[in-house]
């Protein structure tokens, strides 16, 4: 059973570091600590993920959730279909930010609330 460093059952892998430290804390790959506190795995067999396959440019060009664009070569539209795609892409990110603006203030709001409770508590007391 060859032994290796994390870093090295990663790149074999195919996976993050992380994931082999995971796989290491819940068992699933065997691991032991040298006196210098590196760590060895014994990995038995490694087979590397397979890779996926790349989609086209064409492809990748997705508006919205689900949607493909389909630009052929000399359309001319791709400089548009980008444009609208950043557009897109701004318009959700305004919309969840404001989401985060309205979840900041529910929170303080609670804060405060919370604060007054406690305040209220403690004078109760004296």
């Amino acid at each position: 059973m060859p032994r290796m460093s994390i870093g090295d059952a990663a790149a074999q892998l195919n996976v993050s570091i992380d994931t082999i430290r995971r796989r290491v804390r819940s068992g699933s790959i065997k691991a032991q600590r040298d006196a210098r506190g590196q760590w060895w795995l014994d990995i038995a067999n490694p087979q590397p993920k397979p890779q996926p396959q790349q989609p086209a440019v064409d492809e990748r060009l997705a508006v919205g959730v689900g949607t493909v664009l389909q630009a052929a070569p000399g359309d001319g539209d791709l400089v548009g279909l980008l444009r609208e795609q950043i557009a897109d892409l701004r318009s959700r990110l305004d919309a969840s930010e404001g989401e985060r603006r309205e979840d900041a203030t529910r929170a303080a709001a609670e804060r405060d609330r919370l604060y007054s409770l406690i305040d209220g508590m403690i004078a109760a007391k004296r």
